[in-house]
């Protein structure tokens, strides 16, 4: 699977789950989609979104794991939208005080969240 039009860190959203997963590079992206569990649990509806706020869909075919680009990127808003429901299910408050001068920074910020 090619990922170079992946820009990270990237954002694993799962379908109908609030919480995020942070994508640190191309080698952990290859990483969890050699996971056996990771295959297993990918559902229809789930998706990475870059950096940029390209939003890629996953899917699972013989036991590999797909790409597939969608058309409109996610703003920066949009994704905040997101950060701040991930932050919630966390625990955090304010979280209607999160924000992020870019995409990238909002990704950070769900990394900082989780650890």
């Amino acid at each position: 699977m090619t990922t170079d039009r992946i820009r990270y860190p990237a954002l694993l959203q799962y379908c109908n789950d609030d919480e995020l997963d942070v994508v640190t590079g191309a080698d952990d992206w290859e990483r969890r989609c050699l996971a056996q569990s990771f295959i297993a649990g990918v559902q229809s509806g789930d998706r990475l979104i870059d950096s940029q706020g390209q939003v890629f869909l996953l899917g699972v075919t013989c036991g590999q794991v797909w790409l597939s680009t969608t058309v409109k990127p996610l703003s920066l808003q949009q994704v905040l939208a997101l950060v701040r429901l991930h932050a919630s299910q966390q625990g955090s408050c304010c979280v209607a005080k999160i924000g992020a001068r870019t995409i990238g920074e909002a990704i950070h910020l769900v990394a900082s969240l989780t650890d």
